[in-house]
């Protein structure tokens, strides 16, 4: 009965750690003009 009680214990922690993960996904990337001129210290959202 102990080992099932630990078993379901681990169970219920670990899927509370999955909920807690991030859902965003952050990066850098290079914009340039039509000019091909780079585009710095802008926002961009895609």
């Amino acid at each position: 009965m102990k080992k099932y009680t630990v078993l379901s214990l681990l169970t219920v922690l670990s899927s509370l750690q999955l909920a807690a993960q991030s859902k965003t996904f952050n990066y850098q990337t290079c914009v340039r003009n039509s000019s091909s001129e780079l585009i710095v210290n802008k926002d961009f959202h895609f």
